[in-house]
């Protein structure tokens, strides 16, 4: 190649550079995140997505940009992909955002991203994705006359037509795919395999809590009966797949808030690590799966299992947003899995027990909230914790409450050890006393450390990593076998 000719070369524009939205710029998915926002202004919403979704998606999003679009500031872009979009499009190669999305949801996110020079997408006539967009832009560009940014399977057909193929946030079955199929790809920031994702979006450490579906038989001393022993691994199970269920329904009408927590935006679908119609699948498909093993238990448990999982529902659509009422709530959600945990079991459930559990689990459930509004990243008194309806100056009189709470917890305690029914149950009932001083030390060290902000958020996942909490447990547990 002679000067000129190299001169030339060099003067030549790059070949442009067109971009995905779902999963790639966006982390997360426009569409599901338009129908979790609508449907949390108002949850009636659904019966009317039901019926534009048996029309077809094109339809739906065609009517869905009649709604409000959600704030552009709630979407999480990848800020290192925009930072290279920015770079390159200094350089002086033309960048083109190119989806599936609807037009009026892209133009708004291309604007927030700046760095496009045009933006093409879904219309009423075309669902700009897989193939048709590759069509699109062999017609526009020609083949091989074009780079390419997506993430998923669907973009194979359009990283086939494309000179550079470049995969942003993609899974490693489509990495490993694109790397067979393509001469020239690129992997930039690829995502963990997908059922280790799951198993995070899952919570089963959160599982601790459906323990107490054993606390009745327990309590009861038969520790003998395997009937009774099998029926609570049952009910085990289904108050945690409903529980992992709800945690899913919970995070998609949260997305929003979440992404402005710096703890809860870790969170598989607020990273955009899990795509979003997969929590749709958990959310729907986990409940189902719970229910359905719920019927092999008595029908008191099943309706246990189904008040539990409508009440989940009602605490991600309004009720998480009602001061005082979403720790109350939460609290009767654990007081329900010791009740059911006796229906399932065949074992009355005495009122001492469920007394005791509400203070208790009132305490928690108001240390998980004081943890949230001491870790805001900005704490002036009149600023709301994102998602709920507390402010930052609230934290002392949350505060002042859990204490409370705690404190009453330990009261019924040593009254209902005053009782006959101690004494029937246990040889040496004095030797239960310990247990008082023992639990107040466990809630005044908790309630210590979340002043100091040492506990951001909710405390079973500190306490499962807290040894001083494992001697408690030990130590109590020596109390009751030398009480027995």
């Amino acid at each position: 190649m002679n000067e000129s000719s190299e001169e030339s070369a060099r003067n030549q524009p790059e070949r442009p550079l067109c971009v995905d939205l779902d999963g790639t710029l966006l982390r997360g998915d426009t569409f599901w995140e338009q129908t979790f926002a609508l449907l949390r202004r108002n949850p009636l919403f659904g019966f009317r997505f039901v019926g534009w979704a048996i029309r077809g998606k094109r339809f739906t999003k065609e009517r869905m940009t009649l709604e409000a679009l959600p704030e552009p500031a709630s979407f999480r872009l990848c800020p290192d992909l925009v930072a290279w979009l920015a770079q390159e499009r200094a350089r002086g190669r033309r960048i083109e955002l190119v989806t599936g999305t609807h037009r009026a949801a892209a133009e708004a996110l291309a604007a927030q991203a700046g760095v496009f020079d045009a933006v093409f997408a879904t219309t009423p006539d075309v669902n700009l994705t897989s193939h048709r967009k590759a069509a699109f832009l062999r017609e526009r560009h020609g083949a091989q006359g074009f780079d390419y940014a997506g993430n998923s399977s669907a973009d194979l057909a359009v990283w086939k037509e494309a000179h550079t193929a470049h995969a942003w946030h993609a899974r490693p079955s489509v990495n490993a795919a694109l790397r067979a199929s393509h001469p020239r790809a690129e992997i930039h920031q690829p995502l963990p395999s997908t059922w280790s994702v799951l198993i995070r979006q899952l919570r089963v450490y959160q599982w601790v809590k459906n323990l107490l579906v054993f606390l009745p038989l327990l309590l009861a001393h038969r520790l003998t009966d395997g009937s009774a022993w099998g029926a609570s691994a049952l009910a085990f199970i289904v108050f945690s797949l409903a529980a992992s269920g709800a945690y899913c329904l919970n995070d998609l009408f949260d997305l929003a808030a979440d992404r402005q927590n710096p703890h809860k935006s870790r969170r598989p679908l607020a990273s955009g690590d899990l795509a979003l119609v997969a929590g749709v699948g958990l959310a729907l498909v986990l409940p189902a799966v719970a229910l359905g093993l719920a019927t092999l238990l008595p029908r008191s448990f099943l309706l246990a299992a189904a008040l539990y999982l409508a009440g989940t529902v009602a605490y991600s659509l309004q009720l998480k947003r009602i001061a005082g009422a979403d720790v109350v709530f939460l609290t009767g959600l654990y007081a329900l899995r010791i009740l059911a945990g006796g229906l399932a079991a065949g074992i009355p459930v005495t009122q001492w027990l469920l007394g005791f559990s509400v203070f208790f689990f009132l305490s928690l459930s108001l240390l998980k909230r004081h943890g949230e509004l001491l870790a805001m990243p900005v704490r002036a008194s009149d600023d709301e914790l994102p998602g709920r309806s507390y402010r930052a100056s609230d934290a002392d009189t949350i505060r002042s409450f859990g204490a409370a709470s705690a404190y009453v917890s330990v009261l019924v305690l040593i009254l209902y050890m005053s009782g006959e029914t101690v004494a029937r149950l246990y040889r040496q009932p004095q030797v239960l006393w310990l247990l008082g001083p023992l639990l107040l030390f466990w809630f005044h060290r908790l309630w210590l450390l979340s002043s100091r902000g040492l506990i951001p958020g909710d405390p079973i996942p500190f306490v499962l990593r807290d040894r001083t909490s494992y001697v408690v447990a030990g130590a109590a547990g020596a109390i009751l076998w030398l009480a027995h």
